[in-house]
């Protein structure tokens, strides 16, 4: 029997987490969408800073009343998408090429 944690074996592996993964998946997906690879069917805008260089505007729902529905959007794409999107460093960020980008998101991710 192995003494090491679930984590620490996936690392040996070179594997990531779950999490990690749909984390990755999602990251993707907004740069395909800033790309228009896909379509941008939530309505994510991006603007660029000069200090943060280009960042992702999480989407209004305009009708989030209740504390359930805006627990619902809080964890859906569209909110989770940018906020992910925005902790990436800037020159991650700024990278154009979705292979390129894929390497250097791995290699962050990890």
């Amino acid at each position: 029997v192995s003494t090491q944690s679930t984590g620490e074996r996936l690392k040996i592996l070179g594997f990531m987490s779950l999490q990690r993964r749909r984390e990755r998946y999602i990251i993707i997906h907004m740069h395909k969408i800033l790309h228009e690879v896909v379509p941008n069917e939530v309505n994510v805008t991006f603007h660029r800073t000069s200090r943060h260089g280009l960042k992702a505007v999480i989407p209004d729902l305009a009708m989030v009343k209740s504390k359930r529905n805006s627990s619902l959007y809080s964890s859906s794409f569209g909110s989770v998408g940018p906020r992910l999107w925005n902790s990436l460093p800037k020159d991650l960020r700024e990278i154009a090429d979705q292979a390129e980008f894929k390497a250097n998101l791995d290699s962050f991710l990890r």
